[in-house]
């Protein structure tokens, strides 16, 4: 098993994308197309087929620096992946009647939500996921911090058509 110290990351930006990019096109755009759009959006949303729409729409996202994650390297390589951002930036949940029914308070502290975690299938259970957890949890306290909402897997929200 791989240690921590292993792995190095970077955040998502213009200049990483193609790593970004190079991760997600090898396994179809993870989830059959999603591009990790799926908490960018409201209502519907299709994976099957929205792959190409989705990819493109995430690199939007990406030019206008609005949209957040680390991509995990191990020896240059992408590894993994986590989403994260603030809350204004993944507004699925807010549509969510479980999740308006929680009345959630933050404190009046900022809002951040991780959303999405994704490992090559050849890298698996070897760490990469925590590593990627804990750099994106100190991302966001170089941000100013607040408090931080964890989603579980939505597989039945995402539309499979």
């Amino acid at each position: 098993m791989e240690t921590e110290n292993a792995y190095s990351s970077k955040e998502l930006s213009p200049t990483t994308w193609p790593d970004f990019e190079a991760l997600f096109a090898k396994h179809n755009g993870v989830w059959g197309g999603c591009w990790c759009m799926f908490y960018h959006t409201k209502g519907k949303f299709l994976i099957k087929g929205q792959g190409p729409d989705n990819k493109k729409a995430k690199k939007a996202l990406v030019k206008k620096r609005r949209t957040h994650g680390i991509i995990v390297y191990s020896n240059n390589t992408p590894v993994g992946w986590v989403q994260y951002g603030p809350k204004p930036e993944l507004p699925r949940l807010d549509a969510s009647k479980t999740y308006q029914s929680l009345s959630l308070g933050n404190g009046g502290k900022k809002l951040w939500r991780i959303t999405c975690f994704f490992v090559d299938r050849n890298n698996r259970r070897k760490g990469v996921a925590g590593f990627g957890l804990n750099t994106a949890l100190a991302s966001i306290k170089k941000k100013g911090g607040g408090v931080i909402e964890r989603t579980r897997r939505l597989n039945l929200i995402a539309e499979r058509a």
